[in-house]
């Protein structure tokens, strides 16, 4: 019987969904983009955007993507442009505390976004929030980092 369903679940294409390397976390009343960019990938933009109306804020790196020699966690502040990064799109303003929005972070090797509100960030102390689109929840940051260092190894 085991063997039968997993027979299903090949013969469909089911697979499990890849584990995010994205997530959002609220430091110091601002909201941040934290990244977990495996060995040998690289960052090469990290954009927030309205659905409703397409305004969206996005930095990239200036001198492009830069390929890492081992796992690394990015850290990137919303609506502020870091040391080292560029302004490539300015048209989203100030984030609304009940507006869903969408952050997205491209790599070089894979592409992770998900959906959040400001107002379901600001309160999670420790944790990050974390999903792939619309599924969203919460974990502590640790465990994030763990999950993302072990979906590096597959």
């Amino acid at each position: 019987m085991v063997l039968a369903v997993l027979a299903v679940g090949v013969s469909t294409g089911c697979t499990p969904r890849p584990q995010s390397r994205l997530a959002l976390r609220s430091s110091a009343g601002s909201l941040e983009a934290v990244i977990y960019v495996c060995q040998h990938d690289a960052v090469n933009r990290v954009s927030v955007s309205n659905p409703d109306n397409g305004d969206t804020w996005a930095v990239a790196p200036v001198d492009g993507p830069d390929a890492t020699d081992s796992d690394q966690v990015v850290v990137v502040p919303m609506l502020t442009t870091p040391a080292g990064w560029r302004l490539a799109e300015d048209s989203l303003g100030d984030l609304a505390w009940e507006q869903r929005y969408r952050l997205a972070a491209g790599m070089m090797r894979t592409r992770s976004s998900l959906a959040f509100r400001p107002g379901d960030v600001e309160h999670l102390g420790g944790r990050v929030l974390v999903g792939h689109d619309r599924e969203t929840t919460s974990l502590p940051e640790a465990e994030f980092h763990r999950r993302a260092a072990r979906s590096c190894k597959r």
